[in-house]
């Protein structure tokens, strides 16, 4: 039996690429955030055709989290094509997405949720980033001129915590990409 739209208050949308050493930290850490809301939730894990483990650790964790949707891509499509199928999935009035990676803190979501009231799209930003110091710095150029070009007043586009109001994600184009340009594309 599938949930109508709006069967949940909140959809967690997380890509997943080889994630299997991430994965039992990040749903335990996102289930007790999102339960502490008080809000209806479910957790999707889009895995983007991992080559290892990661779907063995998904199917045994849905026993452990009734809540967790698994959907698996037959081909590796990358982030932006996992991102738009979540969202496709998904049945919460807020969508929340996050990386696997174990870089964006869920215990941030309640802050971004009480933002979210008054706006269609809330950015997290990584302020402890615990990439190389070269891919920081790559970062940290592309940031500034994505910032110059579009004006979208976003200081990290590649943080991949976000909260949309669901009408803001059913409207995003989808595109390969697309994931680096979320605000830009809320505001169009």
């Amino acid at each position: 039996m599938s949930l109508p739209l709006h069967a949940c208050a909140i959809s967690l949308v997380c890509p997943a690429y080889n994630e299997q050493e991430n994965l039992p930290a990040l749903l335990g850490e996102w289930h007790a955030v999102l339960r502490s809301t008080g809000r209806s939730f479910e957790m999707i894990v889009v895995d983007d055709a991992s080559s290892d483990d990661t779907p063995g650790v998904l199917g045994r964790a849905r026993a452990e989290y009734p809540v967790l949707r698994v959907l698996r891509l037959r081909a590796r499509s990358g982030q932006s094509a996992a991102l738009a199928a979540g969202f496709e999935a998904a049945r919460g009035e807020w969508i929340v997405t996050s990386d696997a990676d174990l870089q964006n803190d869920p215990a941030d979501l309640p802050r971004l949720l009480e933002l979210a009231g008054s706006y269609d799209l809330v950015c997290g930003w990584r302020r402890d980033r615990r990439d190389t110091w070269t891919k920081r710095l790559i970062s940290r150029f592309a940031n500034a001129r994505r910032r110059r070009l579009l004006d979208d007043g976003i200081h990290d586009t590649g943080c991949g915590l976000k909260v949309f109001r669901r009408v803001v994600a059913e409207r995003i184009l989808k595109f390969d990409g697309m994931h680096r340009f979320f605000a830009a594309l809320a505001r169009i």
